[in-house]
């Protein structure tokens, strides 16, 4: 399944992104989900940047698609990083100048001119979502509406521990029907 999403943190900022979940059926009703996501946080000031990722693994409740709508539920737990990336354009500007009169040895690296913050810490995504069967194979998932919870502080001004996100996306599925 890909998709993309939207995110709201709790403690303020928001933040545009996507992933992709892979999943196994152990019984009609339960999978196991392996989750991977990022994002990048929007409204950043001018030379300030900051993202967010999320990998997870957990069940989810999910009947066989035997009709045109399914419903399912879902419990990941794992991580999130958050980071944040402040740069000084002066001196990037400046370093630039350097290089091009020949007075650097090498074109400057983004670490010569940004400072960046970052955290990672333990994550849980519950939610749920629908679904709709195009044919055995294709599903569109139509809403997913899921709360995270991060125990991570916040990284400058970027605050992740609790979020509202909202996703939608394409759902490929292999093997037998």
């Amino acid at each position: 399944m890909t998709a993309v999403h939207y995110e709201t943190f709790l403690g303020g900022r928001s933040c545009v992104g996507g992933g992709a979940q892979g999943a196994a059926r152990v019984s009609s009703q339960w999978q196991i989900v392996a989750e991977i996501s990022g994002c990048l946080i929007v409204n950043m000031p001018t030379s300030q940047s900051g993202d967010s990722l999320v990998y997870a693994v957990g069940p989810r409740w999910a009947p066989r698609a035997n009709r045109q709508i399914s419903l399912y539920s879902q419990l990941l737990v794992g991580g999130r990083k958050a980071t944040h990336e402040i740069m000084d354009s002066q001196l990037r500007t400046k370093l630039q100048s350097e290089w091009e009169a020949g007075k650097l040895p090498h074109y400057p690296m983004r670490s010569d001119y940004s400072v960046e913050t970052a955290s990672n810490g333990f994550a849980i995504l519950a939610g749920g979502g629908v679904d709709i069967n195009i044919n055995p194979v294709i599903t569109i998932r139509a809403a997913s509406l899921e709360y995270t919870r991060s125990l991570l502080p916040p990284v400058d001004r970027i605050d992740a521990a609790q979020g509202v996100r909202f996703a939608y996306g394409l759902v490929l599925r292999l093997g037998t029907w």
